[in-house]
């Protein structure tokens, strides 16, 4: 998810291949870092994201 300037909720959809997420932050423009996995490979390998 994202947040505005007026504190209105967005969420982000998930990339191809993605059931998994793990946001770690919210920086000061309301992009969003933090990781994404898919669940059904084992072990689950997380790739690194930020999302504007």
């Amino acid at each position: 998810m994202t947040w505005d300037a007026r504190e209105r909720v967005t969420a982000l959809p998930l990339p191809a291949g993605v059931d998994t997420t793990h946001p770690v932050a919210i920086v000061a423009t309301g992009g969003v870092a933090g990781g994404v996995g898919n669940s059904r490979t084992w072990p689950l390998r997380w790739r690194a994201v930020v999302r504007k």
